[in-house]
């Protein structure tokens, strides 16, 4: 995703993704907050349950999508492969137009 050139995380607090992001990640917690950045050079990374309200403000073209687990709080419900997939969070990674 070469054209951006900064990420900001909506809602979505990520050990993973400050360790990963090739520069420094930008936490916002608000639509108003979110309003103030220059979207065509800004990556969103956004949880699933947050994706119809930006969606309702607005024209956001999803990116990719990642299924995300703490892996260091493991629980039996994720070892389990059967039961898996409910211990599983989903983040998106949006671009707003």
């Amino acid at each position: 995703y070469a054209p951006y050139k900064q990420v900001i995380a909506y809602k979505a607090p990520s050990f993973t993704l400050d360790f990963y992001a090739p520069g420094e990640v930008k936490y916002v917690d608000s639509i108003s907050k979110l309003k103030q950045h220059d979207f065509s050079s800004c990556l969103f990374f956004i949880p699933e349950e947050e994706l119809p309200a930006l969606k309702e403000t607005f024209q956001i073209k999803v990116l990719e999508h990642f299924e995300h687990y703490h892996i260091t709080k493991l629980t039996l419900n994720f070892l389990n492969y059967k039961t898996r997939p409910s211990s599983l969070s989903t983040f998106y990674l949006v671009g707003i137009q």
